[in-house]
């Protein structure tokens, strides 16, 4: 038998969850927010991701260009990480050398860039 909150939770997902493919990402959503006002324990388990989220570029050769556009220069190769340092910062920012980075480390060096 489940508790009553995964109860509460299956009925305002239409019975099927988060697999319920018939409703709408915007539609879901507010089921799920409306679930959330009446049984804030639910909360715990879920993340809803607004579709005014803001993302992260994680494309290596655009961060190097808006680095580059913004006046950081190359400073120097590290073994895997070049490091790019701008006149007047006190900080230098590490970018992997991967095509790709991850969602975190994106965001690192946006932080220390100043872009969020």
């Amino acid at each position: 038998m489940a508790p009553e909150h995964v109860k509460q939770f299956q009925d305002a997902a239409g019975n099927e969850g988060a697999h319920n493919h018939a409703l709408s990402a915007g539609r879901y959503a507010q089921k799920m927010r409306k679930l959330l006002d009446v049984n804030p324990s639910v909360r715990i388990n879920l993340r809803i991701v607004s579709d005014e989220m803001p993302t992260i570029e994680t494309n290596r050769n655009a961060i190097l260009r808006r680095l580059g556009q913004e006046g950081w220069k190359l400073a120097r190769h590290g073994g895997s990480h070049d490091l790019y340092a701008k006149p007047g910062a006190d900080v230098l920012i590490s970018v992997p050398r991967h095509k790709t980075l991850s969602p975190g480390t994106a965001r690192s060096i946006a932080k220390s860039a100043g872009w969020i």
